[in-house]
C-alpha cells in the first residue's frame, strides 16, 4: 500500500515509521524553480509559500522546512547581512539586541511563510518550522569567547522567535545548530533549550534539535522530542546506538544529490545494529543550482527503503 507524505510523518512522529521521511532543506533551491532568486523570494511571503509548496511537490517532499537559514535571526536582532553569489552572510553583529526580532527583517517574512503555507499543506504533508539554536545564535553575535553570558542575554529573544513560529502549527520547530558544538555539560544552553521545549510543548509542538557538532553520548541529556545528527558521518552509528534506548525519532543530514545517501543510511543501520526509519534531510540548504533531476532520482530510492 502506498504511504502518503502525511501518513509517513504521522507514522514517524508516533515511532511506527514505515519508511524514511524525506524533509531536505530546498529554500534556495526553491527560489530556482520559481524563476527569482533567494534575497527576493525571501522579501515576500507570497512568494516565498509558492516557492516551496512547487518545489515539495516537484519533489515528492514527504515534509517541508520553512526557516533552514541560520543568518534569519542574526539579523533579525540587528546583524548586518552581506549577499555574495545570492548567499546571505553574516557582516557585524548588533550593537544592541533588537526588539521583538519576529517582527523584523526576513525572518518576519520567513514566519508568515510559515503560517500560510503549513495552513494550506498540514492534511498532505508535515510541517517543519526551523530557526537557529541557541549555542549557534551566541557565537554568531557574541563569540565563542562570549557565548556563555550571551546565551542568557538572548534566551528572551529565542523564546518569543519559538512562540512566533509555535503559533504557525508545525509538526516540529527545529533548532538548527549548524556552528557550535553542543557540550551537555553546558548549564546554560541546558536551560535555554528547555525554555524553548516548554514553549514547544505549550502549542502540542515537537522539539527538535539539529546537531552539526556534539558528542554522541550527550545527546539524549538535551531531552528533544527529535534529533537530526548533521555534520561528521562517521558519528552517527554511535549516535544512533546512543539514543537507541530512547523512543525519540532521529534524524539524519546527509549530501543530498551526490547519489550516496542511501549507501550511508544502509551503513548507519548495520554499524549501529538499528533498523530505525529517520527523517532525512539535507546537510545544509541544497545548492541553487544542484541537478534537480539527479535530486528527484535519488530521493526516490530514498523512499523505497525499509
Amino acid at each position: 500500500m502506498m504511504i502518503t507524505p502525511r501518513q509517513a510523518m504521522d507514522g514517524y512522529l508516533s515511532g511506527r515509521a514505515a519508511r524514511p521521511v524525506l524533509a531536505p532543506f530546498v529554500e534556495r533551491l526553491a527560489a530556482r524553480v520559481t524563476g527569482t532568486s533567494y534575497q527576493a523570494m525571501g522579501a515576500d511571503a507570497g512568494n516565498y509559500t509558492a516557492a516551496l509548496s512547487k518545489t515539495a511537490n516537484l519533489l515528492g517532499l514527504d515534509a517541508v522546512v520553512v526557516g533552514a537559514d541560520d543568518t534569519l535571526l542574526a539579523e533579525a536582532l540587528g546583524a548586518t547581512i552581506v549577499w555574495r553569489d545570492g548567499r546571505p552572510e553574516l557582516g557585524a553583529p548588533p550593537l544592541a539586541l533588537a526588539d521583538e526580532p519576529a517582527m523584523q527583517a526576513r525572518l518576519k517574512v520567513a514566519i508568515e511563510a510559515a503560517s500560510r503555507l503549513f495552513q494550506v499543506i498540514r492534511g498532505a504533508q508535515g510541517c517543519i518550522a526551523a530557526m537557529t539554536g541557541p549555542a549557534t545564535l551566541a557565537s554568531q553575535i557574541y563569540g565563542q569567547a562570549g557565548m556563555a553570558d550571551g546565551l542568557s542575554a538572548l534566551k528572551p529573544a529565542l523564546v518569543s522567535v519559538a512562540e512566533a513560529y509555535c503559533k504557525t502549527r508545525p509538526d516540529i520547530l527545529l533548532l538548527l545548530e549548524t556552528q557550535s558544538h553542543l557540550s551537555a555539560g553546558d548549564s546554560r544552553l541546558r536551560r535555554t533549550l528547555s525554555a524553548i521545549k516548554n514553549v514547544a510543548s505549550y502549542y502540542d509542538v515537537r522539539f527538535g534539535i539539529y546537531a552539526a557538532s556534539y558528542v554522541p553520548a550527550d545527546l539524549a541529556a538535551f531531552n528533544a522530542d527529535v534529533i537530526v545528527l548533521g555534520g561528521d558521518e562517521s558519528l552517527m552509528p554511535e549516535a544512533v546506538s546512543a539514543l537507541g534506548q530512547s523512543s525519540s525519532p532521529l534524524g539524519l543530514a546527509l549530501p543530498m544529490g551526490r547519489g550516496a545517501c542511501a549507501d550511508i543510511i544502509r551503513s548507519i543501520q548495520d554499524t549501529s545494529k538499528s533498523e530505525t526509519m529517520f527523517l532525512l534531510t539535507s546537510s545544509g540548504d541544497i545548492a541553487a543550482d544542484a541537478d534537480i533531476e539527479r535530486l528527484r532520482n535519488e530521493l526516490s530510492q530514498l523512499r523505497e527503503l525499509r
